[in-house]
């Protein structure tokens, strides 16, 4: 067998490997959480008093869980994963890119004591809905009442993780930001640390098929950074509305470029 024939082998084997290990892990996550609901969860909620207790508890059980699920797919070399920096800890609110559909997974499952906001739809779905009510996690659309919601989660020590663009970026560069991070920031005067997340090649990108796979190994990298230092236009400014659209701007641009950074690190 020639070199030429042995690669392309190695390639297509990779590449059913990936695909079949990928379906896997969509099954237990899928069945897990349906598990979660019809044992764990039931046992929080009947056995601690409390509803902050009960969901500090589901927290605790669903990073673990995201946890376990990741690792999972580096033992298997679905995934390669590689983790820069160290989360904050303490009150921080969390700002993320959002490439692909497992990005709430992998960021919260290495944040300890983080809850995160995700779309009102999940909290329905028959699969983690039970999992997510239990667990505390907050819905993105809750309007005015999300300030004070979050507000309960930094007073209580919480890190919060939020996805500003609202939906899975596109295949370059990312959405425009929604505001909804920067209000939250704003008004409940918490420090803010971007999380800087890769995958290359990409996957689970919205539109694109889960069996989509490439051939070679998908390497996945979230960067932690320290808590941002504002500059002083932002810093100086008394005026709620005016200092909120100018923090959306400052973090959309600051995601915008370090995203480039780090696609020219990766050509190089």
């Amino acid at each position: 067998m020639t070199t030429q024939s042995s690669s392309t082998l190695a390639r297509w084997f990779n590449k059913q490997w990936n695909r079949f290990s990928t379906a896997v892990f969509f099954i237990i996550f899928g069945s897990g959480g349906l598990l979660l609901s019809i044992t764990l969860l039931p046992i929080i909620r009947l056995a601690i008093p409390g509803e902050a207790r009960r969901h500090r508890w589901g927290l605790a059980l669903v990073r673990l869980c995201f946890y376990w699920f990741t690792r999972g797919m580096r033992w298997t070399q679905c995934i390669r994963f590689q983790t820069i920096g160290t989360p904050p800890t303490g009150p921080c609110l969390y700002v993320a890119n959002h490439p692909t559909l497992i990005d709430v997974v992998v960021a919260l499952g290495q944040i300890q004591g983080c809850n995160c906001l995700v779309k009102k739809s999940l909290f329905r779905n028959r699969f983690i809905g039970s999992v997510l009510t239990t667990a505390g996690l907050l819905p993105n659309d809750a309007g005015p009442l999300i300030i004070e919601l979050t507000r309960r989660e930094f007073e209580a020590g919480h890190g919060l993780l939020v996805f500003p663009e609202g939906t899975r970026s596109p295949n370059t560069g990312i959405h425009p930001f929604s505001r909804g991070a920067a209000q939250i920031a704003v008004r409940n005067k918490v420090p803010i640390a971007p999380v800087l997340i890769s995958c290359d090649p990409p996957i689970l990108k919205k539109g694109q098929p889960w069996h989509q796979i490439a051939d070679r190994t998908i390497y996945f990298k979230v960067q932690f950074f320290p808590p941002l230092s504002l500059p002083p236009e932002i810093e100086n400014e008394t005026t709620i509305p005016l200092k909120v659209r100018k923090l959306n701007r400052y973090l959309e641009q600051w995601f915008t470029e370090t995203l480039k950074e780090d696609e020219l690190k990766r050509v190089e």
